[in-house]
């Protein structure tokens, strides 16, 4: 039975949301490092990468200048951002490992929940890998929620 698979991660410093950037942009070699081994070449055609970030910069001031527009003033243990990682079943990644279009389809519906949860404005980056051994997507988001206050009287 093929189904797909959402794993959340939360990221709370600069410095964690500079290093999912590093992986989700393949930025190795700009950053002086080697690319992991298990990240090997692209086996269907370039890497996805779509950044969603206002302006010139990187994913953390991105994430930065989200909070500064809704005017909150984070705590030092807060949650800046979540990244989702969607990927394929096994059993789904081997009917696709031919057809890319299938396998982009999927991610896309995958991808798409995860915008319709937390809504297009929070939304930073989405990153679709199809270079490592099984075809996934990063979609990284804040998650800011409105509240309303209720006083009682």
């Amino acid at each position: 039975m093929s189904f797909g698979i959402i794993r959340v991660r939360k990221l709370k410093s600069s410095s964690a949301i500079s290093g999912c950037e590093e992986h989700n942009a393949r930025l190795y070699e700009e950053n002086g490092k080697s690319r992991p081994d298990h990240i090997g070449e692209d086996r269907f055609g370039k890497t996805n990468h779509q950044e969603y970030t206002e302006g010139e910069g990187n994913m953390a001031k991105a994430v930065h200048d989200y909070i500064k527009r809704y005017k909150i003033k984070p705590r030092k243990d807060s949650v800046l951002a979540l990244e989702y990682i969607v990927a394929l079943s096994p059993d789904c990644k081997k009917a696709f490992e031919s057809n890319r279009a299938s396998a982009d389809e999927i991610l896309d519906h995958l991808t798409q929940y995860v915008v319709d949860k937390h809504g297009h404005e929070g939304l930073v980056s989405i990153s679709k890998h199809f270079d490592e051994s099984n075809p996934h997507a990063h979609i990284v988001v804040v998650p800011i929620k409105k509240k309303v206050k209720k006083w009682k009287n």
